[in-house]
């Protein structure tokens, strides 16, 4: 379940778009879930390889402070945002957000608070995440928090280095499992009128 969803790279800071603004790109990430399954006959410890994955990522001002966005994850699964800045970038940009992910098999629902700081042509964005998410069929469900962090090199286009180390637990059935996601990725943008 937990590669049927959008990437778990954050590809985006505190501040939003000017209304007038749009931004376009793309990034490439590589995932690992180191995972223990607890099931009521046995422990197993689960390393899984490396999971490859590319995102295509849009945002839009739409009002002062506030702008909208959408992540597509290859293998198809995609995520829908909202994002709203409550303190500009004097000292630190902080904007909360929620979004809305799916899949052909999950829906996953996504509350972050993005906390960033730039100066002339670099940002630093710090991220603690919450995922909660289900099967389409609700027999299955998961819970995922941590923190994503990353760099943002450049102002209209630029290079954005992510990180994100989450926990997981997820309930399949009978069973429940407990794991680390790291998540490395790298990306560029292209903000424009």
């Amino acid at each position: 379940m937990l590669v049927k969803c959008a990437s778990f790279s954050t590809y985006q800071t505190a501040e939003t778009l000017k209304p007038d603004e749009k931004q376009i790109g793309f990034g490439f990430g590589m995932l690992n879930h180191l995972g223990e399954s607890f099931d009521s006959s046995d422990d197993i410890l689960v390393i899984p390889p490396i999971i490859p994955s590319g995102d295509i990522f849009a945002r839009f001002g739409i009002v002062e402070n506030f702008d909208a966005g959408i992540k597509i994850t290859i293998p198809l699964a995609a995520l829908i945002d909202v994002k709203f800045q409550v303190l500009p970038n004097e000292i630190l940009a902080v904007a909360p957000s929620l979004g809305f992910g799916f899949s052909l098999i999950t829906f996953n629902y996504h509350a972050n608070l993005f906390i960033s700081k730039r100066s002339e042509s670099l940002t630093f964005y710090f991220v603690p995440k919450y995922i909660y998410g289900h099967s389409l069929d609700y027999k299955n469900w998961m819970h995922i928090y941590g923190i994503g962090s990353g760099i943002f090199i450049g102002r209209e286009a630029g290079v954005w280095l992510d990180l994100n180390f989450l926990n997981s637990i997820t309930y399949t059935g009978s069973s429940a499992e407990n794991g680390i996601i790291t998540n490395l990725g790298i990306g560029v943008s292209f903000t424009f009128k």
